[in-house]
């Protein structure tokens, strides 16, 4: 997925860096493509697993604005003998990631 560098030119509009337009002028991401930026994050540290969302909210935190996204994430375990043995649900676990909607940032995740 490339949608993290399209969004930022997209923001940028006419060729400019991202960062050459003024704040307010940039536009948010939409909810699906923060879910993308979540979904491209999680499977690059958790690779082959499979990732659900429950809950999203836009939030406003001194004048920046945050997805806070939440759900569960079913990882794979490394040892095939596992894969037999032991029930996939043991592997599940919730998720919560922030993602600046402005600038399209994983600000910080938590797995439990």
């Amino acid at each position: 997925m490339f949608l993290q560098g399209s969004a930022i030119i997209a923001m940028a509009g006419n060729g400019a860096s991202a960062s050459a337009v003024p704040r307010e002028d940039r536009k948010l991401l939409t909810e699906i493509e923060a879910r993308q930026i979540a979904v491209k994050f999680l499977l690059a540290k958790y690779y082959e697993s499979k990732v659900n969302f429950t809950d999203s909210q836009l939030i406003s935190k001194d004048d920046v604005q945050i997805y806070h996204l939440e759900g569960k994430i079913t990882m794979r375990s490394p040892n095939k003998l596992e894969w037999l043995l032991i029930d996939k649900s043991a592997n599940t676990y919730a998720f919560k990631i922030a993602i600046d909607a402005q600038h399209g940032r994983v600000l910080n995740h938590e797995l439990r």
